[in-house]
């Protein structure tokens, strides 16, 4: 068996240079994306398919009710059953959603991927957790990824949350802040993999000049391997 890479990134809804999201990810070659914050509103889906077409990528699950959120492949890989579910409703407060797949890759065994981005508040993102999670396992046993922006820190309570249930924080060992892009110092964006994954490297990428410009967040790069 061979590895994955996935790329978690919070795209700021493309309002800063869309052209150079897709140069990046064209660029990290990665066999699967979770993107967080996609462009919701008039146009947000002509935007969205723009920019993956020129980052070579194919959308392999963007729907209602989880417009802000998207699943990406490399030509090749499919998507089986998805779910998108919205997460319960905190007044005043912008309306969170979850979206997950199967995906299927070439000679590979299959793996759900899930994309989240939990709220501002404390309280919200620990209620969301277990929903979130509930979601995903919706899909059945196997092999699992869930990345996204959890807008917490390691050692927070949805952060430990989601440790608890058995998921694995792929960049614990480097620990390398995410947020902001332009003044990294705090680690706010994450992957976690179920059993039957091995984490290699779970870092931003080195050694791509401005990327401020493209988000106020970094991408994350995740390479695994099967176990």
């Amino acid at each position: 068996m061979t590895g994955l890479r996935l790329v978690s990134w919070n795209i700021r809804s493309l309002r800063d240079d869309a052209a150079m999201v897709a140069r990046v990810l064209r660029h990290l070659e990665p066999d699967v994306v979770c993107l967080q914050e996609v462009p919701r509103f008039l146009g947000g889906s002509r935007a969205l398919r723009r920019m993956t077409s020129q980052a070579g990528l194919d959308v392999l699950v963007h729907r209602r009710p989880a417009r802000p959120l998207a699943v990406l492949g490399r030509p090749g890989i499919t998507a089986g059953r998805s779910v998108a579910v919205r997460l319960t409703y905190t007044p005043r407060l912008h309306r969170r959603s979850f979206v997950a797949t199967e995906v299927n890759v070439p000679d590979r065994p299959r793996v759900v991927v899930g994309s989240m981005h939990l709220g501002l508040h404390e309280d919200e993102r620990s209620r969301h957790v277990p929903e979130v999670l509930t979601a995903l396992a919706d899909l059945g046993p196997g092999r699992r990824i869930l990345a996204g922006d959890v807008n917490a820190r390691p050692g927070d309570p949805p952060w430990r949350a989601l440790v608890a249930s058995g998921l694995v924080d792929a960049g614990a060992a480097e620990g390398v802040p995410t947020s902001t892009a332009a003044n990294p110092h705090q680690r706010i964006d994450a992957v976690f993999v179920g059993p039957g994954l091995r984490v290699l490297t779970c870092r931003p990428p080195a050694g791509i000049a401005d990327l401020h410009r493209a988000s106020d967040h970094l991408p994350l790069v995740c390479d695994l391997e099967y176990a």
